[in-house]
């Protein structure tokens, strides 16, 4: 027999596995897409598919493998390409948005597609986690039997060991520890005394230290003379004065070191935790998450996002992506004029049009934030923003029949047959407005 061999469903090798080696990975998302009518689902629904399908199919790879960087590369151009086309490649300028902003939440402006490469790394630094966790485990005593994480000198060249070995350091900037007895906590690395690790807070006395592996108990057991270089700088024995004072008053106990997410102290830890700890810098984008809190169908709140982002297929944006040629970029009832989405919900006359019929001013960039829009008519708060996304949806649908099926559509009917028809269609989703 050759290796690598499947075991459990994943692939088992003495050796460091090849790219090739996650070819059944790959075909899974290829049998997959290959059965999926792409082309007659909407966007919302296609969202729904690569969060709920294509975003679970690695996962149980990703739990105890790293997948090499080639691999999720070709998974994301999957994954990609099903979402902006229906298809399994897609040019880039088919590209409606960069893939690290869909990747973020929908709460940062993006559509909360998971990124894999965050995701795998979070999935398998549970194995860390648990090693700190005092739980006994048949295959932690085999491991600690064997190697040892937190000592580089006893580690072995096994792939467990590598794997967790490459994962810790990503552990301890997520996670903060209570110290008990101090044996499998970081005196330099872990933050269990300070905000942040000692290593960073004392840069000029860790680099004259001798063991990097140094515990909490050992370094309170025993002399700091003993773990550092017998000459320090001034700047190191300063360092070193201040830090014997953090720890004249501390003490052991006779418990194991707890740990714990620095953000969220009450959470237990789970890889959902860890991979939102991991996104906490992502800028906030408070506007976009309106879009998706309406009650309209996911087509209308992705089409929403688009009109927020700027990014919807105006013949403005596909000149800019060198779809179409300038001759070819003008809006089609006002030849001369740049077709932008400014254009098309405020300034065109059809547009006007509608919202003159409405009483509704439109001001410039109002289109992007539909719940400025509206107040003259007093609607119910709950439903503005669904109700004025609603008739943009519709400004934007007459604006394609034009160009598509050269169907030239009335204010009147854009409101009274299209608008109001819809919000009656879809009126079982406000239940609880009906009652009141």
């Amino acid at each position: 027999a050759s290796f690598p061999q499947t075991y459990l469903g994943l692939p088992l090798s003495p050796f460091k596995l090849r790219v090739a080696d996650f070819q059944p990975l790959v075909t899974s998302f290829d049998k997959y897409l290959a059965g999926w009518k792409a082309r007659l689902l909407s966007y919302g629904g296609r969202i729904v598919l690569v969060n709920a399908v294509l975003g679970s199919l690695p996962v149980y790879f990703m739990s105890s493998i790293l997948l090499p960087k080639t691999v999720i590369e070709a998974l994301d151009a999957r994954r990609r390409a099903f979402l902006w086309t229906g298809e399994d490649k897609c040019h880039g300028s088919n590209c409606l948005l960069a893939w690290d902003k869909v990747c973020c939440s929908k709460e940062c402006g993006g559509l909360g597609i998971k990124n894999l490469a965050d995701q795998n790394h979070c999935l398998l630094i549970k194995f860390v986690h648990k090693l700190h966790d005092p739980a006994p485990l048949p295959w932690k005593n085999w491991f600690n039997s064997h190697s040892s994480i937190f000592d580089e000198a006893n580690m072995d060249s096994s792939y467990l060991a590598k794997l967790l070995a490459h994962e810790l350091p990503l552990y301890r900037e997520l996670t903060s520890v209570s110290v008990g007895d101090g044996r499998h906590t970081s005196f330099w690395h872990d933050k269990w005394l300070l905000a942040v690790p000692l290593a960073e807070t004392f840069p000029a006395l860790y680099c004259h230290c001798i063991q990097d592996a140094l515990s909490v108990r050992d370094a309170l057991n025993h002399s700091l003379d003993d773990v550092l270089r017998p000459r320090l700088t001034q700047a190191a024995a300063q360092d070193k004065l201040l830090l014997q004072n953090c720890l004249q008053h501390l003490t052991l106990k006779d418990e194991p070191d707890s740990r714990f997410l620095t953000l969220w102290p009450s959470e237990c830890f789970n890889s959902s935790s860890a991979y939102r700890a991991t996104h906490t810098d992502d800028a906030p984008d408070p506007d976009a998450i309106r879009f998706w809190d309406t009650k309209l169908p996911s087509k209308i709140r992705f089409f929403g996002w688009l009109l927020h982002c700027d990014r919807l297929n105006t013949r403005a944006n596909m000149l800019r992506r060198n779809i179409c040629k300038q001759e070819e970029s003008s809006c089609e009832c006002c030849p001369g004029t740049l077709e932008t989405s400014e254009h098309i919900f405020v300034s065109c006359p059809c547009a006007r049009a509608v919202w003159g019929l409405l009483g509704i001013a439109v001001g410039d960039g109002m289109h992007q934030q539909p719940w400025l829009l509206g107040c003259e008519l007093q609607p119910p708060h709950s439903v503005q923003v669904d109700v004025m996304l609603l008739v943009l949806w519709q400004i934007w649908k007459a604006r394609n029949a034009l160009i598509f099926d050269r169907a030239t559509s009335l204010p009147t009917d854009v409101l009274r047959r299209r608008t109001i028809k819809d919000m009656d269609f879809w009126s079982s989703r406000y239940k609880k407005l009906c009652i009141d």
